[in-house]
């Protein structure tokens, strides 16, 4: 029992820390969902729920609120399509846009050092927008894109608290507003961690076999003395 313990204790000696990086696709948009719009000011959002398959996430509800609006007809619609969230809003018209996923619990199976969300901006117009992110009341992070932005990343860093939240599951919410008359094209919202994961050191497996191996001879020894 002491020379296992021993062993054992040996070969955690020869144990290896590594970090791994993992991207996990929360939605790439490729589930296409019918346009919607809202062309009162009643303060009551319009909104539509899909189900999404193969991913972390089992449904994505899109919703649209019009806030204001300096000239007439109102008109904001979103839609996803081709790959791509769209958002359009009449000249002079602000809207709330949000996506609201269900998110499945568990995303993190190991020790994860740190993660974030990110998400591609493939192109807004003139107006700045104002972009959120949140798990069921907590928010995760809120950055704004300037006008005329296109074809670049945006991160949400999640600190170790928030790794816990996103990994009990919940809804999953993300928020745009903008200037009036804002239009915003974003693709593959993405879920990045490095995990950390201990392995044994090359070498090791056969030092355990050449002390199981010492063992089994010490064995076979002391039986044959005792006989």
């Amino acid at each position: 029992m002491k020379k296992t313990m021993f062993y054992a204790a040996l070969a955690s000696l020869f144990m290896i820390s590594t970090v791994q990086a993992v991207e996990i696709t929360v939605d790439d948009f490729s589930t296409p969902q019918a346009l919607i719009s809202d062309n009162t000011l009643n303060g009551i959002p319009v909104t539509n729920l899909v189900a999404l398959l193969g991913l972390p996430v089992t449904d994505r509800e899109l919703g649209i609120n019009a806030l204001s609006s300096t000239a007439a007809p109102l008109s904001t619609s979103v839609e996803v399509t081709g790959g791509i969230l769209d958002v359009q809003n009449g000249s002079g018209d602000d809207s709330q846009v949000t996506v609201i996923w269900t998110l499945t619990p568990g995303i993190f199976l190991g020790s994860v050092v740190e993660a974030g969300f990110r998400f591609r901006v493939v192109e807004s117009d003139g107006n700045p927008t104002v972009v959120s992110l949140a798990i069921g009341s907590t928010a995760l992070g809120t950055f704004s894109i300037p006008g005329n932005t296109i074809n670049q990343i945006l991160n949400f860093g999640l600190n170790t608290v928030l790794v816990d939240e996103v990994n009990a599951g919940g809804k999953l919410k993300l928020t745009v507003d903008g200037a009036p008359g804002w239009d915003l094209a974003l693709e593959q919202l993405g879920l990045t961690f490095n995990e950390q994961q201990v392995v044994p050191e090359p070498g090791t497996i056969s030092l355990l076999g050449l002390g199981l191996l010492g063992l089994g001879w010490s064995y076979r020894r002391r039986t044959g003395n005792a006989k």
